[in-house]
């Protein structure tokens, strides 16, 4: 099947280098990726060199959220291959929502009609192509826990009662729902001092101070920056935290999970279906008052809740385990190209 396919990928992400392996697919690393907030000379500058970069002589492109490289070089008569997308960011997201500029979106729309199929990470990446009436065909997938960490999650104890809140994070701030997250947290100390909030993850420490200096919690937060052990760091957790913008579907929430943790996410997260199905109240809008409120009634809750709460956790992440979740994997890339 490898020289039919190549993955275009905008990343390294274990979950999607699996994908790849599955498939059997020869690789290429985008070169040099429009940056979100580049300049705009040279953002065009960079989507038309890295779209002209994608190689030619192959049938099919898995692209790695970036089906508009390929797309745009199609769109000029230079590429006849077929195109098939992991939609695993928040690009489609944030044009439903406007942050985008208009002509941007509008360019990234009009290039769906190149594209021969959409995977999308769950009901709520289904639902997000539905409300932009994008009418490519889909198959919902779903991302996994790596089999190199399950075993060390599933064995984790964690302090459930104790009062120490953890998220991983990247810079993207916005995307990661930061800013609500430090609003809320702050209102959290006030009603009890004590708590904490553990951040993990190559993130801009510098950043994360304002935003604490800003809300006067200091003294509440551990940045932890790279964490070589996950298990160890969710260990340590009372509650995980994520109130997301558009994220695809968060293996991290996954992990947390596993290790018995119980998770607050957004109701604009995909994962949000998996920690429905634990507890409809761990799933918060993207409100600081109404994610501090659920913070504190979690953490006042008794022992036995707790618990109970932490199994049905592991229950429902046990369902994403890499085995499995690659198989049906491929079966729905298979599908979109039948």
């Amino acid at each position: 099947m490898s020289k039919d396919l190549l993955a275009i990928l905008a990343g390294t992400h274990p979950v999607h280098l699996r994908y790849v392996d599955e498939l059997g697919s020869d690789r290429f690393f985008l070169p040099n990726r429009a940056q979100k907030k580049q300049f705009l000379p040279f953002k065009a500058f960079s989507f038309l060199q890295s779209s002209f970069s994608i190689p030619g002589g192959y049938r099919t492109l898995f692209t790695e959220n970036c089906y508009f490289y390929p797309a745009l070089k199609k769109r000029f008569g230079l590429l006849k291959s077929k195109i098939i997308n992991l939609n695993s960011g928040p690009l489609f997201y944030n044009i439903l929502h406007n942050h985008l500029s208009s002509a941007e979106s509008r360019l990234l729309l009009n290039l769906c009609s190149e594209v021969d199929g959409f995977l999308v990470q769950g009901r709520f990446g289904r639902r997000i192509m539905e409300q932009l009436d994008i009418q490519t065909p889909l198959r919902i997938t779903y991302p996994f826990i790596l089999d190199g960490i399950y075993s060390e999650l599933t064995a984790t104890n964690p302090q459930l009662n104790g009062e120490t809140l953890t998220i991983f994070a990247t810079n993207d701030f916005y995307y990661k729902g930061i800013d609500i997250l430090m609003d809320a947290f702050s209102k959290v100390c006030k009603a009890k001092p004590n708590v904490k909030l553990n951040i993990g993850g190559n993130l801009s420490a510098p950043l994360l101070l304002d935003f604490a200096n800003k809300f006067g919690i200091r003294g509440n937060l551990n940045l932890l920056g790279f964490v070589p052990n996950v298990s160890s760091f969710l260990g340590a957790s009372s509650l995980y935290v994520q109130p997301s913008r558009g994220e695809t579907f968060g293996v991290a929430v996954l992990e947390a999970m596993a290790a018995g943790v119980p998770a607050i996410v957004s109701q604009d997260a995909g994962v949000s279906e998996v920690v429905e199905s634990v507890d409809s109240t761990l799933i918060s809008s993207l409100d600081s008052d109404t994610l501090a409120k659920k913070i504190l009634d979690y953490l006042d809750l008794s022992d036995s809740k707790k618990q109970s709460l932490s199994k049905k956790s592991r229950l429902a992440a046990a369902t994403f385990r890499e085995k499995p979740m690659c198989a049906d994997f491929k079966k729905q890339f298979l599908s979109l190209l039948d």
